[in-house]
Protein backbone atom coordinates (compact mmCIF):
# COMPACT_ATOMS: atom_id res chain seq x y z
CA UNK A 1 0.00 0.00 0.00
CA UNK A 2 1.65 3.26 -1.20
CA UNK A 3 1.94 6.36 0.98
CA UNK A 4 0.27 9.28 -0.34
CA UNK A 5 2.00 12.24 1.73
CA UNK A 6 5.48 10.52 0.44
CA UNK A 7 4.32 10.91 -3.08
CA UNK A 8 3.07 14.28 -2.62
CA UNK A 9 6.23 15.15 -1.55
CA UNK A 10 8.09 13.34 -4.02
CA UNK A 11 9.57 10.67 -1.40
CA UNK A 12 9.71 6.85 -1.11
CA UNK A 13 6.96 4.97 0.42
CA UNK A 14 7.39 4.05 4.07
CA UNK A 15 6.16 0.96 4.38
CA UNK A 16 8.37 -1.88 3.27
CA UNK A 17 9.60 -5.17 4.50
CA UNK A 18 11.59 -3.78 7.56
CA UNK A 19 8.18 -1.98 8.80
CA UNK A 20 6.15 -5.22 8.16
CA UNK A 21 9.00 -7.00 9.73
CA UNK A 22 8.75 -4.93 12.96
CA UNK A 23 5.00 -5.27 13.28
CA UNK A 24 5.31 -9.09 12.62
CA UNK A 25 7.85 -8.89 15.60
CA UNK A 26 5.56 -7.00 18.07
CA UNK A 27 2.76 -9.40 17.44
CA UNK A 28 5.35 -12.23 18.59
CA UNK A 29 6.05 -10.05 21.60
CA UNK A 30 2.44 -10.05 22.29
CA UNK A 31 1.77 -13.65 21.96
CA UNK A 32 4.76 -14.24 24.66
CA UNK A 33 4.54 -10.64 26.97
CA UNK A 34 3.51 -11.89 30.24
CA UNK A 35 2.16 -8.30 30.70
CA UNK A 36 0.71 -5.39 28.88
CA UNK A 37 3.58 -3.38 30.29
CA UNK A 38 6.16 -6.05 29.62
CA UNK A 39 4.29 -5.65 25.68
CA UNK A 40 4.67 -1.35 26.09
CA UNK A 41 8.12 -1.82 26.60
CA UNK A 42 8.36 -3.88 22.91
CA UNK A 43 6.79 -1.36 21.40
CA UNK A 44 8.78 1.41 22.62
CA UNK A 45 12.07 -0.03 21.62
CA UNK A 46 10.64 -1.53 17.77
CA UNK A 47 9.01 2.16 17.30
CA UNK A 48 12.48 3.92 17.82
CA UNK A 49 13.69 1.37 15.34
CA UNK A 50 11.26 2.21 12.68
CA UNK A 51 10.02 5.68 13.07
CA UNK A 52 12.48 8.72 13.12
CA UNK A 53 11.38 9.70 16.83
CA UNK A 54 14.09 10.64 20.03
CA UNK A 55 11.21 9.84 22.65
CA UNK A 56 8.43 7.49 22.81
CA UNK A 57 5.48 7.01 25.64
CA UNK A 58 3.10 4.34 26.33
CA UNK A 59 0.30 5.62 29.01
CA UNK A 60 -2.11 3.45 29.68
CA UNK A 61 -5.39 4.94 31.65
CA UNK A 62 -5.85 3.33 35.41
CA UNK A 63 -9.23 2.53 37.58
CA UNK A 64 -9.42 6.55 38.13
CA UNK A 65 -9.46 7.31 34.68
CA UNK A 66 -6.14 8.71 35.00
CA UNK A 67 -3.04 8.23 32.44
CA UNK A 68 -0.36 6.69 33.93
CA UNK A 69 3.30 6.30 32.27
CA UNK A 70 3.93 2.82 31.49
CA UNK A 71 6.96 2.70 28.75
CA UNK A 72 9.38 5.09 27.73
CA UNK A 73 12.42 4.43 25.56
CA UNK A 74 15.10 7.50 24.75
CA UNK A 75 16.99 6.97 20.82
CA UNK A 76 19.35 9.40 22.14
CA UNK A 77 21.80 9.00 25.56
CA UNK A 78 22.63 12.55 25.61
CA UNK A 79 19.02 13.73 25.94
CA UNK A 80 19.33 15.28 29.47
CA UNK A 81 15.83 14.02 31.64
CA UNK A 82 14.68 17.85 31.38
CA UNK A 83 13.52 17.07 27.98
CA UNK A 84 11.73 14.06 28.88
CA UNK A 85 9.77 16.25 31.72
CA UNK A 86 9.16 19.03 29.41
CA UNK A 87 7.55 16.67 27.21
CA UNK A 88 5.09 15.74 29.78
CA UNK A 89 1.58 14.26 29.31
CA UNK A 90 -0.01 17.28 27.51
CA UNK A 91 0.03 15.81 24.32
CA UNK A 92 -1.11 12.24 25.55
CA UNK A 93 -3.93 14.01 27.49
CA UNK A 94 -4.87 16.16 24.41
CA UNK A 95 -5.27 13.17 22.27
CA UNK A 96 -7.29 11.31 25.38
CA UNK A 97 -9.49 14.21 25.04
CA UNK A 98 -10.17 14.08 21.59
CA UNK A 99 -10.16 10.39 21.01
CA UNK A 100 -7.91 11.05 17.94
CA UNK A 101 -4.65 10.17 16.26
CA UNK A 102 -2.81 13.84 16.81
CA UNK A 103 0.36 14.98 14.53
CA UNK A 104 2.19 17.95 14.83
CA UNK A 105 4.25 18.33 11.98
CA UNK A 106 6.30 21.69 13.11
CA UNK A 107 7.23 23.28 16.81
CA UNK A 108 4.83 25.72 16.32
CA UNK A 109 1.79 23.06 15.84
CA UNK A 110 3.78 20.79 18.83
CA UNK A 111 3.27 24.00 20.97
CA UNK A 112 -0.02 24.10 20.48
CA UNK A 113 -0.66 20.57 21.51
CA UNK A 114 0.99 21.12 24.58
CA UNK A 115 4.60 20.08 24.12
CA UNK A 116 6.46 22.95 25.28
CA UNK A 117 9.99 21.47 25.16
CA UNK A 118 12.15 23.13 22.73
CA UNK A 119 14.19 19.45 21.81
CA UNK A 120 10.88 18.48 20.18
CA UNK A 121 9.93 20.29 16.53
CA UNK A 122 7.22 17.22 15.56
CA UNK A 123 5.01 15.00 17.36
CA UNK A 124 3.00 12.15 17.20
CA UNK A 125 -0.16 10.73 19.50
CA UNK A 126 -1.92 7.87 19.12
CA UNK A 127 -4.82 6.70 21.20
CA UNK A 128 -5.03 2.91 22.30
CA UNK A 129 -8.48 2.26 21.84
CA UNK A 130 -10.28 -1.70 21.56
CA UNK A 131 -14.35 -0.69 20.35
CA UNK A 132 -15.66 2.02 22.99
CA UNK A 133 -13.06 1.23 25.35
CA UNK A 134 -10.41 3.84 25.60
CA UNK A 135 -7.22 2.09 27.29
CA UNK A 136 -4.43 4.59 26.77
CA UNK A 137 -2.30 6.59 24.43
CA UNK A 138 1.35 5.87 22.66
CA UNK A 139 3.26 9.34 21.92
CA UNK A 140 6.36 9.59 19.69
CA UNK A 141 8.35 12.89 19.66
CA UNK A 142 10.77 14.11 17.12
CA UNK A 143 13.79 16.83 16.76
CA UNK A 144 13.34 17.67 13.65
CA UNK A 145 10.34 19.51 11.52
CA UNK A 146 8.14 17.32 9.02
CA UNK A 147 9.48 13.96 10.25
CA UNK A 148 6.44 11.70 10.04
CA UNK A 149 4.87 10.94 7.11
CA UNK A 150 1.25 8.99 6.39
CA UNK A 151 2.89 6.09 6.33
CA UNK A 152 4.53 6.23 9.70
CA UNK A 153 1.56 7.48 11.36
CA UNK A 154 -0.18 4.19 9.74
CA UNK A 155 2.41 2.10 11.10
CA UNK A 156 2.27 3.38 14.58
CA UNK A 157 -1.61 2.69 14.84
CA UNK A 158 -1.61 -0.67 13.63
CA UNK A 159 1.08 -1.16 16.39
CA UNK A 160 -0.89 0.78 18.77
CA UNK A 161 -3.95 -1.89 17.49
CA UNK A 162 -2.21 -4.43 18.96
CA UNK A 163 -0.98 -2.89 21.82
CA UNK A 164 -4.92 -1.73 22.94
CA UNK A 165 -6.19 -5.18 21.97
CA UNK A 166 -4.21 -7.18 24.05
CA UNK A 167 -4.39 -4.53 26.94
CA UNK A 168 -8.32 -5.22 26.61
CA UNK A 169 -7.78 -8.97 27.25
CA UNK A 170 -5.52 -8.31 29.92
CA UNK A 171 -8.14 -6.20 32.02
CA UNK A 172 -10.79 -8.42 30.75
CA UNK A 173 -9.52 -11.52 32.18
CA UNK A 174 -8.13 -9.36 35.98
CA UNK A 175 -12.17 -8.45 35.54
CA UNK A 176 -13.52 -11.56 35.51
CA UNK A 177 -10.68 -12.80 37.69
CA UNK A 178 -12.25 -10.43 40.21
CA UNK A 179 -15.76 -11.35 39.38
CA UNK A 180 -15.12 -15.00 40.00
CA UNK A 181 -14.04 -14.34 43.13
CA UNK A 182 -16.89 -12.59 44.33
CA UNK A 183 -18.88 -15.08 42.81
CA UNK A 184 -17.36 -18.24 45.06
CA UNK A 185 -17.24 -15.75 48.28
CA UNK A 186 -21.05 -15.03 47.59
CA UNK A 187 -21.42 -19.00 47.14
CA UNK A 188 -19.58 -19.88 49.97
CA UNK A 189 -21.40 -16.94 52.08
CA UNK A 190 -24.77 -18.19 51.70
CA UNK A 191 -24.06 -22.13 51.67
CA UNK A 192 -23.18 -21.37 55.11
CA UNK A 193 -26.35 -18.78 55.82
CA UNK A 194 -28.30 -21.50 54.39
CA UNK A 195 -26.67 -24.18 56.62
CA UNK A 196 -27.13 -22.41 59.78
CA UNK A 197 -30.87 -21.29 59.06
CA UNK A 198 -31.71 -24.61 57.74
CA UNK A 199 -30.32 -25.86 61.14
CA UNK A 200 -31.86 -23.13 63.92
CA UNK A 201 -35.34 -24.02 61.63
CA UNK A 202 -35.31 -27.88 61.94
CA UNK A 203 -35.11 -27.91 65.99
CA UNK A 204 -38.41 -26.04 66.06
CA UNK A 205 -39.71 -27.77 63.59
CA UNK A 206 -39.08 -31.46 65.27
CA UNK A 207 -40.04 -30.13 68.46
CA UNK A 208 -43.51 -28.97 66.72
CA UNK A 209 -43.46 -32.55 65.17
CA UNK A 210 -42.94 -34.11 68.35
CA UNK A 211 -45.57 -32.32 70.37
CA UNK A 212 -48.64 -32.68 68.14
CA UNK A 213 -47.61 -36.46 67.47
CA UNK A 214 -48.26 -36.51 71.73
CA UNK A 215 -51.31 -35.06 71.20
CA UNK A 216 -52.45 -37.55 68.67
CA UNK A 217 -52.20 -39.88 71.42
CA UNK A 218 -53.35 -38.24 74.06
CA UNK A 219 -57.05 -37.96 74.82
CA UNK A 220 -57.32 -34.61 73.86
CA UNK A 221 -57.41 -36.28 70.17
CA UNK A 222 -60.53 -38.17 71.00
CA UNK A 223 -62.32 -34.96 69.15
CA UNK A 224 -62.38 -35.95 65.59
CA UNK A 225 -61.85 -32.25 64.66
CA UNK A 226 -58.72 -31.78 67.00
CA UNK A 227 -57.34 -34.89 65.23
CA UNK A 228 -57.30 -32.98 62.04
CA UNK A 229 -55.45 -30.22 63.04
CA UNK A 230 -53.46 -32.03 64.68
CA UNK A 231 -52.65 -34.45 61.24
CA UNK A 232 -52.83 -31.04 59.67
CA UNK A 233 -49.70 -29.65 61.86
CA UNK A 234 -47.62 -33.09 61.45
CA UNK A 235 -47.67 -33.05 57.90
CA UNK A 236 -46.92 -29.56 57.61
CA UNK A 237 -43.96 -30.00 60.16
CA UNK A 238 -42.98 -32.76 57.66
CA UNK A 239 -43.41 -30.88 54.08
CA UNK A 240 -41.52 -27.94 55.74
CA UNK A 241 -38.55 -29.83 57.29
CA UNK A 242 -38.04 -32.01 53.83
CA UNK A 243 -38.48 -28.41 52.01
CA UNK A 244 -35.65 -27.25 54.37
CA UNK A 245 -33.59 -30.43 53.76
CA UNK A 246 -33.82 -30.24 50.06
CA UNK A 247 -32.80 -26.30 49.89
CA UNK A 248 -29.94 -26.67 52.00
CA UNK A 249 -28.54 -29.73 49.40
CA UNK A 250 -29.12 -27.37 46.77
CA UNK A 251 -27.08 -24.93 48.17
CA UNK A 252 -24.19 -26.91 49.07
CA UNK A 253 -23.98 -27.97 44.78
CA UNK A 254 -21.66 -25.67 44.06
CA UNK A 255 -21.67 -25.40 39.86
CA UNK A 256 -19.05 -23.33 39.54
CA UNK A 257 -16.14 -26.00 41.63
CA UNK A 258 -17.85 -29.36 41.17
CA UNK A 259 -16.19 -32.04 43.16
CA UNK A 260 -14.73 -33.66 40.35
CA UNK A 261 -13.50 -36.92 42.87
CA UNK A 262 -12.19 -40.17 41.42
CA UNK A 263 -13.52 -42.70 39.59
CA UNK A 264 -16.69 -44.32 40.38
CA UNK A 265 -18.28 -47.42 39.29
CA UNK A 266 -21.89 -46.00 37.95
CA UNK A 267 -22.82 -50.24 38.80
CA UNK A 268 -21.89 -49.22 42.51
CA UNK A 269 -23.52 -45.88 42.71
CA UNK A 270 -26.79 -47.21 41.59
CA UNK A 271 -26.92 -49.71 44.34
CA UNK A 272 -26.76 -46.85 46.49
CA UNK A 273 -29.43 -45.02 45.22
CA UNK A 274 -31.91 -48.06 45.33
CA UNK A 275 -30.66 -48.57 48.96
CA UNK A 276 -32.01 -44.85 49.55
CA UNK A 277 -35.56 -45.90 47.67
CA UNK A 278 -36.01 -49.40 49.19
CA UNK A 279 -39.21 -48.37 51.10
CA UNK A 280 -40.42 -46.78 48.24
CA UNK A 281 -39.52 -49.12 45.81
CA UNK A 282 -40.94 -52.11 47.83
CA UNK A 283 -44.40 -50.10 48.77
CA UNK A 284 -45.04 -48.99 44.74
CA UNK A 285 -44.25 -52.69 43.68
CA UNK A 286 -41.44 -51.09 41.53
CA UNK A 287 -39.54 -53.12 39.28
CA UNK A 288 -35.86 -51.72 38.58
CA UNK A 289 -33.83 -52.37 35.66
CA UNK A 290 -30.39 -51.90 34.24
CA UNK A 291 -28.05 -52.23 31.28
CA UNK A 292 -24.06 -52.05 31.50
CA UNK A 293 -23.03 -49.28 33.28
CA UNK A 294 -19.58 -47.40 32.81
CA UNK A 295 -17.30 -46.04 35.04
CA UNK A 296 -16.88 -42.01 35.41
CA UNK A 297 -14.99 -39.58 36.97
CA UNK A 298 -17.54 -38.06 39.88
CA UNK A 299 -18.19 -37.82 43.29
CA UNK A 300 -20.24 -40.64 44.57
CA UNK A 301 -22.50 -39.28 46.75
CA UNK A 302 -23.69 -36.79 44.12
CA UNK A 303 -24.44 -38.42 41.28
CA UNK A 304 -25.94 -40.91 43.86
CA UNK A 305 -28.57 -38.16 44.51
CA UNK A 306 -28.63 -37.76 40.75
CA UNK A 307 -30.18 -41.38 40.34
CA UNK A 308 -31.84 -41.31 43.73
CA UNK A 309 -33.80 -37.98 42.48
CA UNK A 310 -34.62 -39.24 39.04
CA UNK A 311 -36.14 -43.11 39.87
CA UNK A 312 -37.61 -41.49 42.61
CA UNK A 313 -39.41 -39.20 40.26
CA UNK A 314 -39.98 -42.23 38.62
CA UNK A 315 -41.70 -44.08 40.98
CA UNK A 316 -44.11 -40.84 42.45
CA UNK A 317 -45.05 -40.18 39.00
CA UNK A 318 -46.44 -43.32 38.23
CA UNK A 319 -49.74 -44.06 36.66
CA UNK A 320 -52.04 -47.12 37.41
CA UNK A 321 -49.43 -49.82 36.14
CA UNK A 322 -46.65 -50.33 39.02
CA UNK A 323 -43.82 -48.49 38.10
CA UNK A 324 -40.81 -50.06 35.43
CA UNK A 325 -38.00 -48.05 35.44
CA UNK A 326 -34.96 -49.12 33.35
CA UNK A 327 -31.45 -47.66 33.82
CA UNK A 328 -28.98 -47.39 30.91
CA UNK A 329 -25.79 -46.03 29.35
CA UNK A 330 -24.20 -45.59 25.92
CA UNK A 331 -20.91 -43.28 24.90
CA UNK A 332 -19.56 -40.95 21.99
CA UNK A 333 -16.33 -39.79 21.54
CA UNK A 334 -16.62 -36.94 23.98
CA UNK A 335 -19.48 -38.60 27.06
CA UNK A 336 -21.20 -40.80 28.38
CA UNK A 337 -25.00 -40.49 27.94
CA UNK A 338 -27.38 -42.01 30.68
CA UNK A 339 -30.74 -42.50 30.68
CA UNK A 340 -33.58 -43.31 33.15
CA UNK A 341 -36.82 -44.20 31.22
CA UNK A 342 -40.43 -44.97 33.13
CA UNK A 343 -43.84 -46.34 32.54
CA UNK A 344 -45.30 -43.21 34.61
CA UNK A 345 -47.72 -40.23 33.55
CA UNK A 346 -45.43 -38.69 31.05
CA UNK A 347 -44.92 -34.87 30.92
CA UNK A 348 -45.88 -32.74 27.93
CA UNK A 349 -43.50 -31.07 25.97
CA UNK A 350 -44.31 -27.35 27.19
CA UNK A 351 -43.15 -28.40 30.46
CA UNK A 352 -39.91 -29.94 29.78
CA UNK A 353 -37.51 -26.84 30.21
CA UNK A 354 -39.73 -25.73 33.08
CA UNK A 355 -39.47 -28.90 35.40
CA UNK A 356 -35.73 -28.19 35.85
CA UNK A 357 -35.99 -24.58 37.08
CA UNK A 358 -36.40 -24.52 41.14
CA UNK A 359 -39.74 -24.51 43.25
CA UNK A 360 -41.09 -25.64 39.54
CA UNK A 361 -43.87 -28.48 40.26
CA UNK A 362 -46.66 -29.58 37.63
CA UNK A 363 -48.28 -31.37 40.63
CA UNK A 364 -50.54 -30.09 43.73
CA UNK A 365 -49.73 -31.84 47.15
CA UNK A 366 -51.25 -34.78 46.42
CA UNK A 367 -47.91 -35.84 45.27
CA UNK A 368 -45.28 -35.46 47.47
CA UNK A 369 -42.27 -33.03 46.60
CA UNK A 370 -40.62 -29.86 47.38
CA UNK A 371 -39.60 -28.37 43.79
CA UNK A 372 -36.34 -29.00 44.26
CA UNK A 373 -35.15 -32.38 43.01
CA UNK A 374 -34.54 -32.19 39.46
CA UNK A 375 -32.85 -28.26 40.18
CA UNK A 376 -30.39 -30.30 42.11
CA UNK A 377 -29.57 -32.89 39.28
CA UNK A 378 -29.47 -30.22 36.77
CA UNK A 379 -26.81 -27.97 39.23
CA UNK A 380 -24.68 -31.12 39.87
CA UNK A 381 -24.63 -32.80 36.12
CA UNK A 382 -23.91 -28.98 34.93
CA UNK A 383 -21.26 -28.24 37.40
CA UNK A 384 -19.26 -31.54 35.71
CA UNK A 385 -19.68 -29.81 32.28
CA UNK A 386 -22.65 -31.83 31.30
CA UNK A 387 -26.16 -31.61 30.31
CA UNK A 388 -29.71 -33.24 31.50
CA UNK A 389 -33.13 -33.06 29.52
CA UNK A 390 -36.12 -35.13 29.53
CA UNK A 391 -38.20 -36.44 26.55
CA UNK A 392 -41.78 -37.57 27.22
CA UNK A 393 -44.79 -37.24 26.08
CA UNK A 394 -47.93 -37.10 28.17
CA UNK A 395 -49.45 -40.46 29.16
CA UNK A 396 -46.36 -42.60 27.67
CA UNK A 397 -43.95 -42.98 30.57
CA UNK A 398 -40.68 -40.29 30.60
CA UNK A 399 -37.03 -41.09 29.43
CA UNK A 400 -34.20 -38.13 31.54
CA UNK A 401 -31.27 -38.30 30.09
CA UNK A 402 -28.29 -37.15 31.51
CA UNK A 403 -23.96 -36.59 30.37
CA UNK A 404 -21.42 -36.41 32.06
CA UNK A 405 -17.50 -35.91 30.16
CA UNK A 406 -15.52 -38.68 29.60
Amino acid sequence: MGDPDADRVGLPSLRGRSEDSALCSLLVSAKNATSTTELALCLSEVALRVLPGVLFQVYFVDAGNRLKLVAEQSARTAESPIDKVQAGDHLARAALGRRATLVASTPSEAKDLGVWSPTYKSAIAVVLQHKASVLGVATIYSSTELSFLGGHVEWLEAASNVLALAREIERSEAESTIQSAELRRSNEELEQFAYVVSHDLQEPLRTIETFAQLLRRSNAAADPNAAKCITQVVDGAQRTGRLIRDLLAYTRVSADQPATGPKVDCEIVLKIALMNLGTAIRESDAQISHGTLPTVTADESRLAQVFTNLISNAIKYRSSAPPRVHVDATENRSEWIFSISDNGIGIHPQHHERIFSIFKRLHGREIEGTGLGLAICRKIIEGYGGRIWVESELGNGATFVFSIPR
